[in-house]
């Protein structure tokens, strides 16, 4: 099929970067009369794959005879990685339908993660019995694209099945079921899959998994969890200058009423960006932030003074603030202070 196709035509299609040129091509093979060379008919549909002009590939699939499983594929594939899942899922229901057509391994991981994106529950199942009547059930990736599914839609009964009948898991098939429970609040579940993780050692939770299981502990306040991963962490040199795992740990700390641990983690980093700074701000609360304000351009013991007096009588923070601003102080840029943390 390739032999038959003109080197200038490929060229053409390979170098193009203009939207207009590609359909000028396109009706170039057409007028050549091989637009329906399978070969070309992929080509031009691949260029297309861009979101600008995913419409147009769209049509030009529909249009076209007897399009290849390829083609379909990177349809699919496009539409469930767009905002438009729903297309991609249509595509499917055409190929199965008008072409009769399987489609092969490569299909259905796309398919399942329109379906995820969708939250299309019955779509997902029937997919399902596809994959185990076809004999796809085994295929790593496809599998790790069902227990992704399964977890995204809320179905963790169903992402743990799909866990359980494997039984070569790799490390992305071990995170996809932490992060399955994690995502779904499910705590306890989600450490244990963690802890088993580790023993089996051959294999170790990836940044995705850590933030998840971080940020289900951070939900349910569970700090003995919490605490258990940072321990795990600290044995990892990958995930020791890990910005985002370290603002995830502070959050973590400071949200159990840990401030002294929250800064360990937040000094003990190498590297403290902006997302850092801001998690570590937004731990100290504005309790630190006001015993800054006491002592911004101030006389020691007039901030230590309305300080003590206001702690004596259980002034609430917000109050001081307010008193502060009504004061006599505001030539000291108490207006923006007060606008920074929010109070009139």
């Amino acid at each position: 099929m390739k032999s038959q196709v003109p080197k200038s035509l490929l060229t053409l299609i390979e170098t193009c970067t203009s939207l207009q040129k590609l359909k000028q091509i396109h009706a170039k093979s057409i007028i050549s009369g091989l637009s329906y060379n399978q070969f070309i008919l992929t080509q031009i549909t691949n260029s297309f794959l861009l979101p600008q002009s995913l419409n147009y590939a769209t049509r030009l699939l529909i249009r076209t005879q007897e399009p290849s499983v390829f083609v379909y594929n990177s349809i699919i594939r496009a539409h469930s990685q767009s905002e438009t899942p729903f297309v991609a899922l249509s595509i499917y229901n055409m190929m199965r339908v008008q072409e009769n057509a399987l489609g092969d391994r490569f299909t259905y991981p796309f398919v399942l993660k329109a379906c995820a994106s969708e939250s299309d529950m019955d779509k997902g199942r029937e997919v399902h019995g596809v994959v185990v009547r076809i004999g796809f059930d085994f295929d790593r990736y496809l599998c790790t694209s069902l227990l992704n599914f399964y977890g995204v839609c809320g179905k963790i009964e169903g992402a743990r099945q799909v866990f359980d009948e494997f039984t070569v898991k790799d490390v992305v098939f071990w995170n996809s079921m932490i992060m399955g429970y994690a995502r779904n609040g499910m705590v306890f579940e989600a450490c244990e899959v963690f802890r088993e993780m580790v023993e089996v050692r051959e294999v170790r939770p990836n940044e995705s998994a850590v933030l998840a299981l971080i940020s289900a502990c951070t939900v349910s306040k569970n700090l003995k969890f919490g605490r258990e991963i940072h321990g795990f962490l600290r044995k990892e040199v990958t995930f020791g200058s890990n910005v985002k795992v370290g603002a995830a740990l502070v959050d973590l700390y400071a949200k159990c009423g840990c401030l002294d641990y929250a800064k360990r983690v937040f000094e003990g980093m190498p590297e403290k960006n902006a997302v850092m700074k801001s998690v570590w701000k937004a731990a100290e609360g504005p309790s630190n932030s006001w015993r800054y304000f006491l002592k911004m351009g101030r006389p020691e013991e007039e901030g230590n003074r309305l300080g003590r007096w206001t702690r004596d009588l259980g002034v609430d923070l917000e109050i001081q603030f307010k008193m502060a601003f009504k004061s006599s102080w505001n030539n000291f840029n108490i207006v923006y202070i007060v606008q920074v943390y929010g109070m009139s």
